[in-house]
């Protein structure tokens, strides 16, 4: 069989483009026109060899595919040295707009590199496993003198960890004297099963595969049969999923002079038999990045933007439809997994910070050496942040603590940035014997609606504090004396007599600053105990605090009154207002209390956009025009009615 392109490599066609980017054309900042010259050239000599068309004038682009609900789409590079990625780099990527989102260092132990073969970790497959619920790699390529290596990659903190050789010695097919073979691809199925698509670097033969994912090593291997590994051989299929109970692989760089088209296809990997060769409907001269979504959407990048086809479709006019320019994510391996919360190291020591995005509700905190692995699913309001920080020191007496403390006992305290309102289901790592407590009140108290789910101890709350899971403590080692009672009585009543010292001294201070046109905290309204001030809202409501007078706005009852029109403003404009009843609006003046068509106004609230009834001003306004309209229509019924009389009595 006769191929259009001859065989060349990933690392040949990227880096040239990247270093002639970077040449001698540019060095000269004080010309601008040989600049501008030199650069649309290069630019247009890279795209040809990349097989990547100019762009077409006033040529609109098929509508976008979307991912399924909760999906994301990450990335992970194959670069030299000197490239601008760091080796083994998780990336996040918006398909909206095409950009990387870099999350974690990539690979910086060096005892790793050294394992690998080399300093340059060319990641050539990649997947979510759905059972383990974690993200593995590969990395290898033949320029680059790497042995094939598993990696398991964190994707809430980009963090990777090595897990073994896919080739231990020699013994897989293909592999050469040293136990090197060229990886194309992982993907795993259902039930969690990863399989590895190979070339051997002694045969230039391909073959399929499973792995394993607890020491990197293959099993089970089987040959690709002819004769397509000959196809394989000359398409170098940088492309390997699954989807809907299949494998598929698809080509890369290269097509057939047959029919001049990339093709898909489906992989027997129980016997290396190739079940379904489809030609693609439209051509595309660069495929990778290859990754297939639970809706048959297939995801790849090219050079210059991301292309998405389906699998049911490959052959028909839609394949290929371009979702986006994304250069910027131009990488050899791509996955589908769920959209987490990224989580980096916070300022106090050994803690951890999730930052939840917009649209989610789910925070995870890995485990550490100081941390177990903690989980929070938000029922209500989601805040901005979760921090998770070790505590080295039980807060209550030993007599008082109705759990066992052991060395492995890890009491942590998990605060919130930003506004919670509602209930969180927290889970800590824990035995099924285990209990999870929070201390709360003074007090440790065990958390209501128990359940164990994924190695986790889980519990409902509304507040935050220090939390742990523990064995319950044996009815002999709890102390149940008249004394101890007592003790455990004045100890909660001592901190709740805290609290509220705590809480008069916030609202004091509150009332100083505004009296002298202090600037106020968000921190000091939640010391306080004044709900429903955020970052967003507490410069207006500063400003109309100090607009009252000073009589006034030193009157901590104002200042409630003032701050709670905010906090019900706030639940205004999120998804709470389909539970807030008319008395709510009455209260801070957005309808009047005489009002005979508060269901009504209320429910034309609810029909708003989040963006159009997040101010108090916004709303007031939608209230009114609402309230003219129903009147506009109780105007026209009653001169209806007249008219109707007027005929009738004639």
């Amino acid at each position: 069989m006769k191929y259009k392109r001859a065989e060349r490599t990933f690392k040949s066609e990227i880096d040239i483009c990247w270093s002639e980017r970077k040449g001698s054309a540019m060095k000269n900042p004080t010309n601008t026109r040989k600049r501008l010259f030199f650069g649309i050239l290069i630019s247009l000599i890279c795209s040809l060899m990349l097989g990547v068309s100019a762009p077409q004038v006033a040529q609109a682009d098929p509508p976008a595919r979307a991912l399924p609900a909760g999906s994301a789409l990450y990335s992970l590079p194959c670069v030299s040295p000197s490239a601008d990625f760091a080796e083994g780099q998780l990336a996040v990527i918006d398909i909206s707009t095409g950009a990387s989102t870099n999350r974690g260092a990539g690979i910086t132990d060096a005892d790793i590199r050294s394992q690998v073969g080399s300093t340059a970790a060319c990641v050539t497959g990649s997947t979510y496993n759905p059972v383990t619920k974690s993200a593995f790699f590969v990395t290898s390529y033949r320029s680059y003198n790497l042995n094939s290596s598993l990696f398991e990659v964190n994707l809430s903190t980009g963090k990777t960890a090595f897990i073994g050789p896919l080739t231990p010695g020699n013994s897989v097919s293909g592999a050469d004297s040293q136990g090197r073979i060229e990886t194309f691809g992982i993907a795993t199925n259902s039930s969690g099963s990863m399989y590895a698509l190979w070339k051997g670097m002694s045969d230039n033969k391909f073959y399929v595969g499973l792995v394993n994912k607890s020491t990197g090593s293959i099993s089970l291997v089987n040959e690709i049969q002819a004769p397509w590994n000959g196809y394989f051989v000359a398409e170098t299929p940088f492309n390997f999923s699954y989807f809907n109970n299949q494998f598929y692989a698809a080509s890369a760089f290269v097509y057939r002079a047959a029919d001049s088209r990339m093709h898909l296809y489906a992989i027997d990997v129980t016997t290396g038999n190739i079940t379904s060769d489809v030609a693609a409907g439209s051509n595309t001269a660069i495929f990778v990045g290859f990754a297939i979504d639970s809706n048959g959407i297939i995801w790849n990048s090219r050079a210059a933007d991301v292309r998405t086809s389906t699998v049911s479709d490959w052959s028909g006019a839609n394949t290929f439809v371009k979702t986006t320019n994304a250069t910027s994510w131009y990488r050899l391996s791509s996955f589908i997994g769920p959209a987490v919360a990224p989580v980096t190291s916070g300022t106090a020591p050994n803690s951890q910070v999730a930052t939840i995005p917009s649209g989610l509700t789910v925070a995870t905190v890995p485990a550490t050496t100081a941390l177990p692995a903690t989980t929070l699913n938000f029922g209500g309001t989601v805040p901005t942040a979760v921090t998770v920080v070790p505590v080295a020191t039980n807060p209550a007496a030993e007599a008082a603590t109705p759990f066992t403390i052991s060395g492995n006992t890890k009491i942590v305290d998990i605060a919130i940035t930003g506004s919670f309102n509602g209930s969180v289901t927290v889970c800590l790592d824990g035995t099924q014997t285990d209990n999870l407590y929070h201390f709360t009140s003074g007090a440790w108290a065990e958390l209501p609606s128990r359940t164990y789910v994924d190695g986790q101890v889980c519990g409902v709350t509304t507040s935050f504090s220090p939390f742990v899971t523990a064995q319950p403590a044996p009815v002999s080692l709890v102390a149940s004396t008249a004394a101890a009672d007592a003790a455990a009585k004045a100890a909660a009543e001592a901190a709740a007599a805290r609290r509220e010292a705590e809480k008069q001294a916030a609202r004091t201070d509150i009332t100083s600053k505004l009296k002298n046109a202090k600037e106020l905290t968000v921190d000091s309204f939640a010391k306080a105990e004044i709900y429903g001030i955020t970052t967003n809202n507490i410069a207006a409501l500063q400003s109309e605090l100090l607009a009252l007078p000073e009589a006034s706005r030193t009157d901590i009852n104002q200042v409630l009154k003032v701050a709670y029109k905010y906090e019900v403003v706030g639940k205004i404009g999120s998804d709470r207002v389909n539970y807030m009843q008319p008395n709510s609006f009455v209260e801070i003046g957005l309808i009047p209390a005489e009002s005979k068509n508060k269901v009504s106004l209320v429910y034309a609230i609810r029909k708003l956009p989040e963006a159009g009834r997040d101010t108090f001003a916004e709303i007031k306004a939608a209230v009114e025009a609402e309230a003219t309209s129903i009147q506009s229509r109780k105007d026209r019924l009653a001169k209806t009615l007249s008219r109707n009389a007027t005929r009738f009595t004639r």
